[in-house]
């Protein structure tokens, strides 16, 4: 739905100047409580007696017990609309640990070095992948990202994630810094919590302004994940476009590249072990890319699924292949491999079915 505003009528001539007042008033109140909010957030970090343990700290989403964690990045922003998963769902939560711009060698460090230490223990983890990217264990974005926060010393990652062009001098500033600095390390909480006080602010400033209809905005900013821009673009474009992330395409820009891996070499059978290890079960997602739809796919892509169900069917790990899902056309696909809301849809309906009979 597009959100929309109204100015409404001016207050009352009437009313006493502290009752014109109040709200901005409030409002410069409440801007001092957030800056010392933000402090003592940042501050708790740095209190290590309060640390759960391991990397689970780093999750930007915490499991809930018996809850339906999302593991994901853009494919699942636009592939999965978590509102209509979890209406559809009435008896299980879902949570989603969202990271854009990460892939396999992301989800392997999180399976291998978070979810061993959370404190709740969710009822099912849905992760994927795309083949074209699994083929590449070592594509990744090449900036500060959070691939580095949940790094560990791991012979595997160590390997594969050297096959990119890493400046060793960078690679050591973050290492020092990961070290050195409690406010580096959780540097993605720190920024999220920040942007969640920031919006509440706007909705406030909204409010004082006498703007309608915020309360629809704060859903959406505030519980279903959204952003501002989502809604700009959204209102913009009436509607047709819903998400930022679908008007990307990915491995345009920046990235760490490596040589293609057989699926036997990747981080795919590695993190499925990790978190059967852990005696939590799994969904495995393969995403349908454009190639599929348009009959451009590499055998390589091809052969990499081939292998792929065949390793799940052996290890008894349910999966959802919407690779080779024909009903998923070009009429689902936004920019990219990025789904549009009519694809989201097919596949957050088809996600649900799949979890409500594996989780029977």
């Amino acid at each position: 739905m597009v959100v929309t505003s109204f100015i409404s009528s001016s207050k009352s001539s009437d009313k006493s100047d502290n009752d014109a007042f109040s709200k901005p008033l409030r409002i410069l109140v409440l801007a001092a409580l957030l800056v010392v909010v933000v402090e003592v957030v940042t501050r708790g970090f740095s209190d290590n007696g309060g640390s759960s343990g391991g990397k689970a700290d780093l999750l930007t989403v915490q499991p809930e017990e018996d809850g339906i964690y999302l593991l994901g990045n853009s494919m699942f922003k636009t592939g999965i609309d978590v509102q209509l998963l979890d209406n559809s769902l009435p008896n299980d939560l879902v949570d989603f640990e969202y990271h854009n711009g990460h892939y396999t060698n992301l989800w392997y460090l999180i399976a291998k070095s978070a979810l061993p230490d959370i404190q709740e223990v969710p009822s099912v983890i849905v992760w994927g992948y795309r083949p074209r990217y699994a083929l590449d264990p070592a594509f990744r974005q090449n900036r500060l990202n959070a691939t580095d926060l949940f790094a560990i010393d791991d012979p595997l990652y160590n390997s594969l994630s050297s096959s990119g062009e890493v400046i060793p001098e960078e690679k050591g500033v973050h290492a020092w810094l990961n070290e050195s600095s409690i406010y580096y390390e959780h540097r993605d909480q720190i920024a999220d919590k920040v942007k969640e006080y920031q919006t509440r602010l706007g909705l406030k400033i909204l409010d004082a302004l006498n703007i309608g209809s915020t309360s629809s905005l704060e859903v959406a900013l505030l519980k279903n994940g959204r952003s501002i821009a989502d809604e700009v673009l959204r209102s913009v474009t009436k509607g047709q476009v819903n998400l930022t992330e679908e008007t990307v395409v990915d491995a345009q820009g920046d990235f760490i590249t490596g040589p293609f891996k057989s699926f036997d070499e990747g981080y795919v059978p590695r993190t499925a072990e990790a978190i059967a290890d852990l005696g939590i079960p799994q969904v495995v997602i393969i995403w349908r890319p454009v190639a599929a739809a348009t009959g451009e796919l590499s055998n390589a892509e091809i052969n990499f699924v081939s292998d792929s169900l065949e390793y799940f069917a052996e290890n008894a790990i349910p999966v959802l292949n919407l690779f080779d899902d024909e009903e998923i056309g070009i009429d689902f696909f936004a920019s990219g491999d990025h789904y549009n809301a009519a694809g989201r849809e097919y596949i957050t309906l088809k996600l649900a079915n799949f979890l409500q009979i594996t989780l029977s």
